[in-house]
């Protein structure tokens, strides 16, 4: 009586690191596409290698699955989206960053809570 004993398969069982770097790797650009282009900036390197540490752990655990391409292209876009937001929230946009010479405000009267919330826009009275 012979036993068939399942053989595992090579790829998915001894190459995982390059499989989750290749797959990180395919990830991150397409997330950046979406999101620069869009008018949003990168995150500083550090916060962007913390980014890429992040999503490298749990596909990791992924890239020792066999995974169908249908499966693969659903985290993928899963993965940019994530990524998208997260670079959203971690990115400083131009748009909040303040130009040179102050800001405006409107010409409207000033709230009585302003000064104790924000002294220094109290101390700004004449811009």
């Amino acid at each position: 009586m012979e036993i068939n004993v399942p053989r595992p398969c090579l790829r998915t069982q001894y190459f995982p690191f390059p499989r989750a770097v290749t797959f990180t790797a395919a990830m991150f650009p397409l997330a950046a596409g979406a999101h620069v282009p869009a008018g949003g900036s990168l995150p500083e390197p550090a916060i962007f290698a913390g980014l890429v540490a992040l999503v490298l752990a749990p596909v990791m655990i992924l890239a020792k699955i066999r995974i169908t391409a249908p499966v693969m292209v659903g985290l993928l876009a899963a993965g940019e989206l994530v990524l998208h937001e997260a670079f959203n929230a971690l990115s400083v946009s131009a748009a909040f960053t303040p130009g040179p010479g102050g800001h405006l405000h409107g010409t409207g009267p000033v709230p009585p809570l302003a000064g104790v919330q924000m002294p220094e826009h109290a101390a700004a009275r004449g811009r």
